[in-house]
């Protein structure tokens, strides 16, 4: 999915099985990053999927040989969480738009998974300590991930009541059959 080429639905979809479908793809995509230490470095294989290089004595060698590096790193970055960006902001369109339970369900399985990954980043990040384009890239990434679960929260806080009401005309409904 790295090429973005693959991307392709998430440049033209907003319906929520795509949406759903999406998800899984960027959770397949990005996921490893629940798993990186300090110190770990990121590589992409022939198949464009991505793995963690973990802090060892061949680390440096292995990154050389398959011509890795931060510059690179820094463009994988780049691709992946911009695609990520635009994912986002469809769901939070169809969040605000249609107002409807699946959506919220989907926005909060991504903050979940945004959660899981921010230890990650932050380990990348503390990994290039002394590399300020690293630096600014992550952080760039992470403000823009917590700006995404800072809205999702806004959006509960601001319908909380509604979903309150819709739950108990539910369950109401239910019990009178």
């Amino acid at each position: 999915m790295s090429d973005g080429k693959e991307n392709i639905k998430l440049e033209t979809s907003n319906n929520i099985d795509d949406l759903e479908e999406d998800f899984k793809s960027i959770q397949n995509t990005l996921g490893f990053f629940k798993n990186m230490n300090e110190g770990d470095k990121i590589m992409r294989d022939c198949s464009n999927s991505y793995y963690i290089i973990s802090n060892d004595d061949w680390q440096r060698t292995k990154r050389w040989w398959y011509s890795e590096d931060r510059q690179k790193t820094i463009e994988y970055l780049e691709e992946e969480f911009k695609n990520f960006a635009k994912f986002l902001d469809k769901v939070l369109f169809n969040l605000k738009k249609n107002n409807l339970l699946k959506y919220y369900t989907l926005a909060l399985d991504i903050s979940r998974f945004i959660s899981e990954i921010l230890i990650g980043l932050y380990s990348l990040k503390n990994t290039y300590s002394d590399c300020d384009e690293m630096k600014l890239k992550v952080d760039s990434i992470i403000t823009t991930l917590i700006d995404y679960k800072d809205q999702v929260e806004g959006y509960k806080n601001a319908n909380k009541n509604r979903r309150h009401s819709l739950t108990h005309m539910t369950v109401k409904r239910t019990k009178s059959n």
